[in-house]
């Protein structure tokens, strides 16, 4: 017993040294769940949980300070006789320590108070003295700009504070409305300074948790006419100036190009251009032109205006008429001969390319369209024109007009950024345009064909050898001039001449029990037309990677790429990854099969899974690589997955392509994630 005694009091003295300071817990020590005992005075109570708080020294209220975790996951809260916890509270306080998601803390398991203490003022702080969360959890004071406010919970709001060295969040107890008077008011907050974390506790950033409203002081009241504010470009938001950036609002003047959703809206003036958000979504309506008084913020890189408050010009609207763009601007960022940046970020703009795969959406629907090689995301408001749904198989050449998105990636020496993806969005189908061309007439007539030698099932084996021959036909005239031609075309047979065959004798059963067993004939159908839809896809599947050809000569590593920017740039699920070990010397046909997998892959978690994010990892193994295709869908089972007998051939395809290539196939579990396993060349 005694000495249990003398480790508990070793344990409480490892924390707080005998001057009463504090001793940071490293994570590592945290993970050994020591008992302590600690007195401490609150400094911060949690918004979220029940007698959770930071305590200080109750002699060094603004030094190292430590959170108390008074709610547990699988237990009910601590609780305090005499009430909850208070900012100035003495606490002694029972518990352990434990690393946490973030910084690592104490959980309580009891709460003793012994009295109260008047805090003093905070010490006046800047964004910089919290880099890699030097000072998680300390008092502070911090002066900057209220730009932004909205209301997170009853009685609480969360606040934009604008600074001269960047902006931070900021939550408060407080009303919405007593709130949002302080709205581009300079200001003097004071509170607790929590560093923010990912999941690995590697430091991201702080937010200011604050008490009352009583700790937001005003130092200069906001201005009463919201217009007086400075007028800056429109090309010139967030941009470098020696004396940084007050934080304040500002005046822009242009004209509407369009009107999105929640009170988006883009301006342009001239060749530049801006997206702004108006306040309680009250946006307006596309070729007015106004003047718009907004705070700037950076949302995705990029510099915008958010809390816009507007009103029309009696003036006549800018004409803006659509740019075209190609290629070169979809791949690159070009500059002038001054080397200044030609910025067609939110310029009304115009493409044609050709549609291969579309998304609905609420409210709306998503292009995936090839211009030229490159992907490019279009967003379209409204509903989807049946054109589209009956054009779509035959890959239609569409032109489009939208506003321009564009997600740029460091350059050289961070400083001549380069395009990662580029999307428009469209604000109704009326933007949409379809362009007939030879190609896609060439497809439709060797639809009709197709339809045509389906009715007469009698001839179904004709119509698997015409159209063999129709897509070798098509591939010579097509520019398939690199060495795969030979190598896809025999994919092309062996895998829809096996859809084909099967479907001939589905429908050769189908007629021989039509009359004695109308149920078993039925069956026979549809399981037939589930073969020729596979059979449909293959095709569709074969030529989109024949249009692709000259891809093939990159490396795997930028093929992979191009399938991670295609998923970002349509939004329906985030995409990543991280590729070693991956050899250059991989053949075109193993690149191309595995290229096929990944897509099969991806394709079946978002299809079946409704998996929202897509990695994609590999690692030098043995003497070949692994390469892995993990998502966060519904959890997959492969060996008990329906097979080509029951009409579903995407499994059985990817396994055919490894065994071609010399790759190894499973399908696995990793904690959260499903994974599909490639490996060549690891010995089992």
């Amino acid at each position: 017993m005694a000495k249990k005694l003398c480790t508990l009091i070793l344990a409480a003295w490892a924390l707080v040294r005998t001057d009463g300071a504090f001793v940071p817990i490293t994570r590592e020590d945290a993970a050994e769940g020591r008992e302590v005992c600690v007195t401490g005075v609150v400094t911060a109570v949690a918004y979220w949980q029940k007698n959770s708080c930071i305590v200080a020294s109750v002699d060094d209220p603004d030094g190292m300070a430590v959170y108390v975790a008074g709610e547990h996951p699988d237990s009910n809260h601590v609780v305090i006789e005499d009430g909850p916890v208070e900012v100035g509270d003495v606490l002694e306080i029972k518990g352990r320590t434990i690393p946490m998601l973030f910084s690592p803390g104490i959980y309580a398991r009891s709460f003793a108070r012994i009295s109260r203490k008047k805090l003093p003022p905070a010490p006046l702080r800047s964004l910089s003295d919290f880099g890699f969360g030097v000072l998680d959890n300390r008092r502070t004071r911090m002066a900057g700009v209220v730009s932004h406010v909205t209301e997170s919970q009853t009685n609480q709001v969360e606040m934009t504070l604008a600074t001269a060295q960047g902006n931070v969040d900021t939550r408060v107890r407080a009303p919405f409305e007593a709130a949002r008077r302080l709205l581009d008011a300079e200001v003097l907050v004071e509170g607790v300074a929590m560093s923010r974390y990912n999941l690995r506790a590697e430091f991201l950033g702080i937010r200011l948790e604050v008490n009352s409203i009583d700790d937001v002081k005003v130092t200069k009241n906001p201005p009463p006419d919201p217009f007086s504010a400075r007028r800056t470009p429109l090309n010139a938001i967030l941009s470098w100036r020696p004396e940084g950036h007050d934080g304040h609002r500002c005046v822009v003047r242009g004209t509407v190009t369009a009107t999105g959703v929640d009170g988006v809206f883009y301006m342009q003036s001239g060749e530049c251009a801006v997206r702004a958000k108006a306040f309680e979504g009250r946006a307006p309506r596309a070729g007015t032109a106004i003047e718009a008084s907004g705070f700037p913020e950076m949302i995705g890189d990029v510099g915008q205006l958010v809390d816009v408050l507007w009103r029309e010009l009696p003036v006549e609207p800018e004409r803006i008429d659509p740019i075209e763009i190609g290629l070169s601007n979809i791949t690159n960022v070009s500059f002038n001969s001054d080397i200044v940046f030609n910025n067609l970020d939110c310029r009304l703009v115009s493409l044609c390319g050709r549609l291969f795969r579309i998304e609905r959406m609420s409210g709306g629907f998503d292009m995936i369209m090839d211009v030229d090689g490159a992907s490019v995301g279009v967003i379209v408001h409204g509903e989807m024109p049946r054109w589209i749904a009956d054009e779509l198989e035959y890959l239609p050449l569409v032109s489009v007009s939208g506003i321009m998105r564009i997600a740029t990636a460091d350059g050289a020496n961070g400083r001549r950024p380069g395009v990662s993806a580029v999307s428009i969005e469209v604000q109704d189908q009326s933007a949409v345009r379809f362009v007939p061309d030879g190609e896609w007439r060439e497809r439709r007539n060797a639809r009709m064909l197709v339809v045509a030698l389906y009715v007469f099932g009698g001839l179904l084996s004709v119509a698997g050898i015409w159209l063999v021959w129709r897509v070798r036909q098509r591939a010579a005239r097509e520019r398939f001039l690199l060495a795969e031609r030979r190598r896809m075309a025999d994919d092309l047979h062996d895998t829809i001449e096996q859809h084909l065959a099967g479907a001939r004798i589905l429908l050769s059963t189908a007629v021989d029990n039509m009359p004695a067993d109308g149920e078993a004939s039925a069956k026979a159908l549809s399981m037939a037309q589930e073969v020729l839809g596979e059979a449909k896809r293959q095709i569709r599947d074969v030529i989109m990677n024949l249009r692709q050809e000259e891809t093939i000569a990159k490396p795997l590593e930028e093929l992979l790429a191009a399938v991670v920017s295609e998923l970002n740039a349509r939004g329906i699920a985030k995409s990543r990854m991280r590729l070693r070990g991956v050899p250059k010397d991989l053949s075109a046909s193993a690149k191309a099969d595995v290229l096929a997998i990944v897509r099969q892959a991806v394709a079946n978690a978002m299809k079946h899974g409704g998996a929202k994010n897509i990695v994609i990892v590999s690692d030098p193994a043995g003497e070949g690589f692994v390469l892995k295709i993990l998502n966060d869908g519904a959890e997959f089972d492969a060996s008990s997955a329906p097979g080509p007998e029951a009409g579903h051939f995407g499994l059985s395809n990817m396994r055919e392509r490894a065994r071609r290539s010399g790759f190894s196939i499973a399908w696995s579990r990793e904690g959260a994630w499903n994974c599909v396993v490639l490996a060549r060349g690891v010995k089992r």
